[in-house]
């Protein structure tokens, strides 16, 4: 609710979220029986959430690109001991855009995404956390760019971070459009946090 206020108050025509969960559950849930269901129950989406708020605000937006990040499944215990529940995160990056604006005021197209090659190995849980990237081509005001939302590595992982910005800098950003890039980047601008990340992409993008 306080993210759709916050939104609504200075109606940007695009927004970009990262860490966007879809939460589900099983109930009894068949991991630890070596089941492989998948949980379909919806506890918590974020998306639907914050666009019911945004419409009871009177702005209406949609989502226009999505990217799947994580989706794992564990057991959890429920007020029954001998019963244990499934309960499934799914991580998105999105990006909106606004569908209240006078005809052909934003148009946008060419939708992408992807996730990087270059992961933070989990060794312990056989698996990698992958991250991602989304993006559109957007006209509007007589001009066209592409609006690119990302969600890189935290900084503790700064080699596999700065991968991650040279596969955006090598794959969505190589065009000749204008490029605006927003994202979740944990790159500290001044240097702080052991990352190069900031100072790689800045050698391409001006720090708005």
């Amino acid at each position: 609710q306080a993210l759709a206020r916050e939104i609504a108050a200075t109606r940007p025509d695009l927004v970009a979220l990262q860490e966007v969960s879809l939460i589900r559950s099983q109930v009894p849930g068949d991991l630890l029986l070596g089941g492989t269901t998948p949980a379909t129950d919806v506890q918590l989406d974020y998306l639907a959430i914050l666009l019911a708020n945004l419409n009871r605000h009177g702005v209406h937006y949609v989502a226009v690109a999505i990217v799947t990040n994580l989706d794992m499944e564990l057991p959890m215990p429920t007020a029954d001991p001998t019963v244990f529940a499934d309960v499934r995160l799914t991580d998105h990056d999105v990006i909106l855009a606004r569908v209240d604006l006078p005809p052909g005021h934003l148009r946008v197209s060419n939708p992408q995404a992807g996730n990087f090659q270059a992961a933070l190995p989990l060794p312990n849980l056989g698996m990698s956390i992958p991250r991602g990237w989304c993006a559109v081509d957007v006209t509007t005001r007589g001009r066209t760019f592409r609006f690119i939302n990302a969600h890189l590595e935290e900084n503790i992982a700064a080699p596999i971070q700065a991968a991650q910005a040279q596969e955006l800098l090598a794959g969505p950003a190589n065009t000749t459009l204008p490029v605006v890039l927003v994202g979740d980047l944990n790159s500290d601008a001044n240097g702080n946090d052991g990352t190069t990340t900031y100072d790689l992409l800045t050698q391409s993008f001006t720090d708005a």
